[in-house]
C-alpha cells in the first residue's frame, strides 16, 4: 500500500513538473546619448552708480545693460531655464541690498530685438531649433534706505533637460 501510494505521488509530481513550463519576452534597451547642456556668461548686470535713496532702478532684459548668457544644449530638445526671484546683495560692512529678477527673454540668435519672453522666472521650457540658445537678464534693485558701498552677488541660472 505504502508502495502504490508512494509511486502515485512520484507520477503526480513528476506529471506537475512536467506541465510547467516557462517562457519569455525580449527587451529592446536603447539609448539615445544627447549634447550635455553647457552654460557660458557673456554679460553681467552692472547697475553702475546710483544714488543713495533715488528708489528703484530697473535694468530690463531686452536693454543695453541686461546681463547674458550663452546655452549649448541639443537642438529640438526642450530645456528648462529657470532663475531665483530674488537675490541678496552684500557690501563690505555686511549690508544687504534686495535685487529682484525680471523674467528673462531668450532667442536662438544673438538678437535681443526678436527675442520672447520665458514664461516666468521659475522655470521656463524652451526647445531650441539650434544648438545655441542667448538669454538676457534684467531687474531691478532699491537704493532706499540703504547704506553706501558696492553691493554684489551672484544670480544662478539653471538650465536643464526636461
Amino acid at each position: 500500500m505504502k508502495r502504490i501510494l508512494f509511486t502515485l505521488l512520484f507520477l503526480i509530481l513528476t506529471c506537475q513538473l512536467n506541465a510547467q513550463s516557462s517562457n519569455n519576452a525580449d527587451v529592446n534597451v536603447k539609448a539615445n546619448i544627447i549634447q550635455s547642456i553647457s552654460v557660458q556668461k557673456l554679460a553681467d548686470i552692472d547697475f553702475g552708480d546710483i544714488p543713495q535713496n533715488t528708489g528703484k532702478h530697473t535694468i530690463p532684459s531686452d536693454g543695453t545693460d541686461a546681463g547674458k548668457i550663452e546655452i549649448s544644449s541639443a537642438a529640438n530638445k526642450s530645456i528648462n531655464i529657470s532663475i531665483p526671484q530674488t537675490i541678496t546683495l552684500q557690501n563690505s560692512n555686511s549690508d544687504n541690498l534686495t535685487f529682484t529678477s525680471e523674467v528673462p527673454i531668450y532667442n536662438g540668435s544673438d538678437d535681443q530685438g526678436g527675442a520672447t519672453q520665458l514664461t516666468d522666472n521659475s522655470g521656463g521650457a524652451v526647445t531650441p531649433q539650434t544648438n545655441t540658445t542667448y538669454v538676457w537678464l534684467g531687474g531691478y534693485v532699491n537704493s532706499d534706505n540703504v547704506n553706501t558701498g558696492l553691493y554684489e552677488g551672484i544670480l544662478t541660472v539653471t538650465v536643464s533637460y526636461n
